[in-house]
């Protein structure tokens, strides 16, 4: 079989390029780039979140925690509702069977959301998870005392009101 001579050379050709390929994709790395050292500790800082943290009863309240701890909060969030659901189905069957009245309200699904941004200490992500306890919680009253009546006295005690004593 005879082979034509331009055959012969881009085959040559072919094995050199790969043969400069090889040899260059195994050569030193750049002097720029420092070789991996897998003993070297490469794990940043810890940053910390904010959570929204809700119940099975509805109630609110909001957390600092290590970011890496999302995942797992949200897992025991997913089993706790699993085990509370279970539990008010039980009951739910239980008073089907006896013909009782039900009025057990069906429990919320808990969770875990993050709020905000990421924190470089625990310490600020506390102050900001304060804050937003003290958004959600209502306005507190500076005085507890029930307004005075003005039939019933300055005081409140059934004394009668001053008089003008200037009519």
């Amino acid at each position: 079989m005879k082979v034509a001579p331009r055959v012969w050379v881009t085959a040559l050709l072919v094995a050199a390029c790969g043969c400069l390929w090889a040899e260059g994709a195994s050569g030193p790395q750049s002097p720029s780039r420092p070789p991996h050292d897998p003993g070297k500790d490469t794990k940043k800082p810890p940053q910390y979140i904010v959570v929204e943290v809700g119940n099975t009863a509805g109630e609110v309240r909001y957390e600092a925690i290590p970011d890496g701890d999302l995942g797992a909060r949200k897992k025991e969030c997913a089993a706790t509702h699993r085990e509370v659901l279970a539990d008010w189905k039980k009951a739910m069957d239980e008073a089907r069977k006896n013909k009782e009245k039900f009025t057990e309200k069906k429990p919320v699904a808990p969770y875990v959301k993050k709020v905000g941004g990421f924190f470089t200490s625990e310490d600020e992500a506390r102050a900001e998870a304060e804050k937003l306890r003290n958004r959600l919680q209502p306005p507190k009253a500076e005085d507890a005392s029930p307004p005075a009546d003005p039939k019933k006295g300055v005081e409140g005690k059934g004394e009668a009101p001053a008089k003008n004593p200037n009519p």
